[in-house]
């Protein structure tokens, strides 16, 4: 591997041809938006070069405080420029892939139950503290499944962003030292799409606000933390717990009164967007209790509109008025959050102080400086009523105690190579 491969890879992100949603990550880098948006044709206009084998040169458009944390993301990572120019799409395939990390692709099956099997890579010359020569990852449609197989002892870890097991059966698991619970920078929110009515009025985002008790929600549908603080989630720099705005229905159905709307009286149709794999996932519970909660609060009556695959592809001509999504950090900064965010993006909502905000962020240099840019950012999306957050991450993790494990990343892929089986 040389820093060539690193110059290709990026490149090719950045290739219109890819068609890499995840391109805009790169766009600090000078010249990157330009060549992936078509108005340059080609790539020696972006400011990525190896002079030598081992150096790898980068030109960003303008200081960018958070560009250091991009290069532990995938989309930096190296790829194999004389593999894919052979094999063409077919590259990632079994017996055909190329890569240097701790483990390698051996094989892939999902009809046979086994999604992904993985074997140590005798080549790496990384560190590697644990004793792991296979990893297998087994999907399970269903959560309870998952953990009856784990208890059977057919899977050494199982992880659940909601664990399907109840209060008795999860203090057991707590008392053998088999739960760890951690936080991950993730929100479920609610997004109102604010350049069509309702929700082009500011006002009555925020009625709708008030009236959802996220206390109530968590609980009711078990899903994560309740996210009463603002968009940037715990376990991220710049998280603000009092940020949200509280529930108050009494406020909610007078700021609806005053708008002309007494009761829910004459509201506009409210369709609210869900993607057809989330509804699976529990998000149909989800919509239900909102619905349930909006007509007692609001006197109003939503409905839905399910979406195939599960990222909904926006257009126009869509006829919804929020949508419900989740959001992972790419990268363990508010901006991940508040600036590179195609998802926030979906709601057209604009607002020159938030952009300046943010702006004055991606620049800033000195990490306090920055959060508090960031901080007046987020607080300007909760007054505005933009987004709704509904619920934090966190990711429950049952272990058998002859599973050792090191700290991982709460962002990226767990640490294999660093993982010791016991004896058992």
């Amino acid at each position: 591997m040389t820093a060539g491969d690193f110059a290709f890879a990026w490149k090719r992100v950045l290739d219109p041809a890819t068609h890499a949603s995840a391109a805009v990550l790169l766009y600090d880098i000078r010249g990157a938006r330009d060549y992936h948006e078509g108005r340059e044709t080609g790539s020696d206009s972006v400011g990525v070069r190896a002079p030598d084998l081992s150096t790898l040169e980068v030109q960003l458009e303008e200081p960018c405080g958070y560009f250091p944390y991009l290069l532990g993301d995938p989309i930096t990572y190296a790829v194999p420029q004389h593999v894919i120019e052979r094999e063409g799409q077919a590259w990632t395939e079994p017996g055909r892939i190329v890569t240097n990390g701790a483990f390698r692709l051996e094989s892939s099956d999902v009809t046979s139950g086994v999604k992904f099997r993985f074997t140590r890579n005798p080549r790496y010359f990384g560190s590697f503290r644990g004793n792991i020569e296979q990893v297998t990852l087994s999907p399970y449609q269903n959560e309870l499944d998952a953990y009856h197989a784990f208890i059977a002892g057919k899977l050494d870890k199982v992880e659940f962003l909601i664990p399907p097991l109840r209060p008795e059966e999860l203090k057991r698991c707590r008392e053998l030292g088999q739960l760890r619970v951690s936080t991950i920078p993730f929100v479920d929110a609610i997004y109102f799409v604010t350049d069509r009515p309702p929700f082009d009025v500011p006002d009555l985002r925020r009625a709708f606000v008030l009236a959802t008790d996220r206390e109530k929600l968590a609980r009711d549908t078990g899903n994560q933390l309740p996210a009463t603080g603002g968009y940037v989630p715990p376990g991220i720099a710049g998280h603000s717990p009092d940020l949200g705005l509280p529930y108050d229905p009494s406020e909610a159905r007078r700021i609806l009164a005053s708008a002309g709307f007494p009761h829910g009286r004459g509201f506009p149709p409210v369709v609210l967007l869900l993607g057809l794999v989330g509804l699976e996932k529990g998000d149909a519970l989800v919509f239900s209790h909102l619905q349930d909660m909006w007509k007692e609060n609001l006197g109003v009556t939503i409905q839905k509109q399910v979406h195939d695959p599960e990222i909904p592809q926006f257009d126009d001509q869509q006829d919804f008025s929020l949508f419900f999504l989740g959001w992972l950090a790419d990268f363990p900064d508010p901006a991940s959050f508040l600036q590179a965010n195609y998802v926030l993006g979906q709601s057209h909502w604009q607002n020159p102080e938030f952009d300046t905000l943010v702006e004055a962020g991606r620049r800033a240099l000195e990490l306090e400086q920055r959060m508090e840019l960031y901080r007046n950012a987020d607080r300007i999306l909760m007054q505005d009523a933009v987004v709704l957050p509904l619920f934090y991450g966190q990711l429950c993790e049952l272990t058998h105690p002859w599973v050792h494990e090191l700290a991982g990343s709460s962002i990226y892929s767990p640490h294999w190579k660093d993982t010791t089986l016991m004896p058992h």
